[in-house]
C-alpha cells in the first residue's frame, strides 16, 4: 500500500511542473504592465490574499473581472470564507449560501481591504476555465478591451490549475495574458490533510470518475497537453494510480476530505474546515 509520504514526495516535482514555478513572482513593475487583471473561480485563499497584496502595491487602481458560478467546489471555497471571516471576526457576506464563486471572492477582496482594486466586473455562470473566459469575453470583451493585442491582462487561478487558466485565456482571448504565479504550494509546508486535497486538485480520482489537470487538457486543450514532457506525464499516471489505492484501502479520513471538495449537496458538505490565514506560505485547504 502506498504512503502519502511517498505520494506527496513524487508529487511535489509534477506540481512543480503544472504551477510553472520557474516563472518571476509579479512585482510592481510587472503590474504597471497589465491593464486589467482577471480571476478564475477557486478556493486557494492563499492566492486571493496575494492578490491583495499585489494589487495595493501597484501604481494604480486596476479593473478585476472575477468569473465563477456554482458547480463543483463552490460549497467548499463558501465553507472556507466562513472559516475566514469567523477566525478574523468580520461578518458573514449577506445571503452567503447563495452567493456564486464570482460574488464569494469579491465579498472576501472587500472583506481584506484592497483599495487599489478598481470597479468589479463579476461573471457567475462558468463552471471551467474555458467558459470562464468566453463568459466574461462575452459580457466584458469591450469594456476591458479583451481582444486588443495592445491590452495585458493578468490571469488569477489557484497554483495546480495555473498552466490549465493560462491555456484557455490563450485561447479566447486575443490580447496579451501574464499569469500570476502568487502563492506556489510548497507540500512539505502543509497539513497532511492539505496534502491530500492538493492532491486530489491535481490527479484527481480516477476510481470515482474524477479527473485531474493531465485529463482536462488531454480533452479540452490538446495543444497544451502535448507540451507536458513525458517524464512528468509518466510520473502524475504513477500518482494518480498510486494515490486511488491509498484512498481505495481504507483511509477514510482522506475520503472524507476530498468528499468535502468535490461535492455539490450542501447537505453533505461539513463546516469544520481549516480556515486559511495567509501565513507561513500555503496553509488553506485548497
Amino acid at each position: 500500500m502506498p504512503s502519502l509520504l511517498s505520494i506527496t514526495c513524487n508529487a511535489q516535482p509534477v506540481l512543480d511542473w503544472f504551477q510553472q514555478t520557474d516563472t518571476v513572482a509579479p512585482g510592481p513593475a510587472l503590474m504597471n504592465e497589465v491593464n486589467a487583471v482577471f480571476v478564475m473561480g477557486h478556493h486557494h485563499l492563499t492566492t486571493l490574499l496575494h492578490l491583495t497584496r499585489v494589487l495595493n502595491e501597484s501604481q494604480r487602481a486596476l479593473p478585476v473581472a472575477i468569473s465563477g458560478g456554482l458547480g463543483r467546489g463552490t460549497l467548499f471555497v463558501r465553507r472556507k470564507i466562513e472559516a475566514f471571516f469567523s477566525a478574523h471576526e468580520l461578518p458573514l457576506p449577506t445571503a452567503i449560501e447563495s452567493l456564486s464563486e464570482a460574488r464569494l471572492i469579491a465579498s472576501f477582496l472587500d472583506a481584506v481591504r484592497c483599495p487599489k482594486a478598481g470597479d468589479w466586473y463579476l461573471e457567475e455562470k462558468a463552471q471551467h476555465s474555458t467558459a470562464n473566459c468566453q463568459l466574461t469575453l462575452r459580457l466584458y470583451g469591450a469594456t476591458l478591451q479583451l481582444n486588443k493585442p495592445e491590452t495585458t491582462i493578468a490571469i488569477v487561478q489557484c497554483p495546480t490549475q495555473r498552466y490549465r487558466a493560462t491555456a484557455a485565456a490563450h485561447n479566447v482571448f486575443k490580447c496579451k495574458t501574464k499569469t500570476l504565479l502568487l502563492a506556489p504550494i510548497d507540500l512539505t509546508r502543509v497539513s497532511e490533510m492539505d496534502q491530500v486535497i492538493h492532491i486530489f486538485r491535481l490527479v484527481g480520482l480516477r476510481s470515482h470518475g474524477i479527473e485531474g489537470e493531465l485529463e482536462i487538457l488531454k480533452q479540452f486543450h490538446v495543444a497544451e497537453y502535448n507540451r507536458v514532457p513525458d517524464d512528468i506525464r509518466n510520473s502524475y499516471d504513477r500518482i494518480a494510480t498510486s494515490f486511488d489505492q491509498l484512498v481505495a484501502g481504507g483511509a477514510r479520513q482522506y475520503w472524507d476530505v476530498i468528499r468535502h471538495v468535490a461535492e455539490t449537496d450542501p447537505a453533505k458538505v461539513q463546516q469544520a474546515v481549516q480556515p486559511d490565514t495567509g501565513k507561513g506560505g500555503d496553509s488553506g485547504l485548497s
